[in-house]
């Protein structure tokens, strides 16, 4: 069953994004404090600088797609084996190699999604996002965005034990995804042409037996892109 997504709708995102995460200064410049010269007729002056950035540029995936096989055998509890043959546990099976968010500025940023949505085409919400394998019935849909390589397990029958599997009323820009472990100070792009200035993600998922084979929908994750600040 091939399922046109898109994968990320982030361009007006990321512009709210920045704007409302701009760093402002530590105090209004201007002269703090005055006074006399010493004995000897000289005194020091301090200046203090405070990094104020005004502009920040990122490269984010817009657009992707996936396929989706609900006939794909998944069993609850159980590390996710995403490959080509036989051992492919993940439904979602074919998806793209470079779903990667870029740091082309020279400070660091932290990535995470503040918000995630689906539709069907016709209706927002549809179809349901779910996290428990007894709810993964119909068409609803288990989803998650992880950090290439980290690991990740199906989500037991009843409970979501790992926390990685996407549900729309949870996630909230009070209460961020991470695309990794660790939270904030884990999900850092580091400035431009270092070793960490980009992260890639993969999709997992899988879906219930409501489907028929062409039929498609869409998941769309907010990503939010903010400056790192000192104290983070």
């Amino acid at each position: 069953m091939k399922r046109g997504k898109r994968a990320a709708a982030v361009a007006l995102a990321i512009g709210l994004a920045v704007t409302g995460s701009m760093a402002s200064l530590a105090d209004t410049p201007g002269v703090k404090e005055v006074g006399g010269l010493g004995a000897d007729g000289t005194t020091d002056s301090t200046l203090t600088g405070t990094i104020n950035i005004t502009n920040i540029q990122v490269e984010v995936p817009i657009k992707a797609s996936f396929d989706i096989d609900p006939n794909v055998a998944i069993t609850a509890d159980t590390t996710i084996v995403t490959s080509t043959d036989a051992t492919n546990t993940n439904q979602i099976t074919g998806q793209a190699t470079n779903y990667t968010i870029k740091n082309l500025s020279k400070v660091p940023l932290v990535v995470s999604i503040t918000g995630i949505k689906t539709n069907d085409g016709t209706t927002d919400g549809i179809p349901e996002l779910v996290n428990t394998m007894d709810d993964l019935t119909g068409k609803n849909v288990m989803f998650a965005v992880r950090k290439n390589g980290e690991a990740i397990k199906y989500p037991a029958a009843a409970t979501d034990s790992t926390k990685k599997w996407m549900m729309a009323d949870a996630i909230k820009p009070d209460s961020p995804y991470y695309v990794t472990e660790g939270g904030a100070s884990a999900n850092v792009l580091g400035p431009v042409g270092s070793s960490t200035a980009d992260i890639t993600m993969k999709l997992y998922g899988a879906t219930g037996d409501g489907w028929r084979n062409g039929e498609s929908f869409d998941v769309i994750p907010t990503f939010t892109i903010a400056l790192q600040s000192a104290s983070s």
